[in-house]
């Protein structure tokens, strides 16, 4: 029920993003996790894969558990939303490089 009032609210504010957790996200993609490589080594700063998308999936993932396919979230009846990450600086190089590689801003 919650769910619902807050899509209601979302469609209301005509919102082009909308956030989620790591424990929600989680759900969505079905616990999903992310198969990372030994060594990666990526440039410092924020990467942006698309910053032009219609919508956008910001998600809250402080300690790098996501396990994405792409760069991009669908679920049924929603447009389809370019996937943001939420990382903090101790968030491991081998998963900014697995997001990157998906092309997950």
């Amino acid at each position: 029920m919650l769910g619902t009032e807050y899509r209601k609210f979302r469609t209301k504010m005509k919102a082009d993003a909308w956030m989620y957790g790591t424990a929600t996200t989680k759900e969505f993609i079905h616990f999903r996790k992310p198969v990372l490589a030994e060594k990666c080594e990526v440039p410092e700063g924020d990467f942006v894969a698309d910053d032009q998308a219609e919508l956008y999936y910001v998600s809250l993932d402080v300690d790098g558990e996501i396990g994405w396919e792409s760069g991009t979230f669908s679920n049924k009846g929603r447009t389809p939303a370019h996937v943001i990450e939420v990382l903090t600086e101790s968030t491991p190089a081998a998963y900014k490089g697995y997001l990157r590689n998906r092309g997950v801003s």
